[in-house]
């Protein structure tokens, strides 16, 4: 046999290709059914954060949810955000001309949650949101900065 035969051309053969190609969908299904919820649950809502001298900015990806529906909450210095997907209708098998053959995207509440550190000042946080990304500025107390300006650099002799 050469490397590039199919081992499996006999059996694709003897099956009817319709039955096949069925048999690798219902595959899909029962493969997507175990993994994306646990995709899911591994990173709800994707985050970087960075720090510089003055502040920290966290960097939160919510691709298709609008501005009006995300909600950003402080309590007890952990910082919340909650984000509303609209979900689409796939209750329906068919809708006019198309039919649903996979729903991969999620719609719905996705919630993220940080704890805020001491140095920074929570009256202080500012968001801004630009193309599916949630900007969250936290800056960081007086205090915290002055000790940076506060830096003095000696020379060596």
């Amino acid at each position: 046999m050469k490397r590039t035969d199919n081992p499996f051309e006999p059996l694709t053969r003897a099956i009817n290709p319709l039955t096949f190609s069925d048999m690798w969908d219902k595959m899909d299904v029962l493969l997507d059914a175990y993994t994306m919820p646990r995709m899911m649950m591994v990173n709800p809502l994707a985050m970087d954060i960075k720090e510089t001298e003055k502040e920290f900015l966290c960097h939160i990806d919510v691709p298709g949810v609008k501005k009006k529906d995300i909600v950003i909450e402080v309590e007890n210095r952990v910082l919340t955000v909650i984000a509303d997907r609209a979900e689409e209708t796939t209750n329906e098998e068919k809708k006019g001309d198309w039919t649903w053959k996979k729903v991969e995207r999620f719609s719905g509440r996705q919630t993220r949650s940080l704890a805020i550190p001491e140095n920074v000042d929570e009256d202080s946080i500012k968001t801004s949101y630009h193309e599916g990304v949630l900007n969250i500025h936290l800056p960081k107390k007086i205090d915290e900065m002055n000790q940076f300006s506060n830096k003095k650099k000696i020379e060596v002799n």
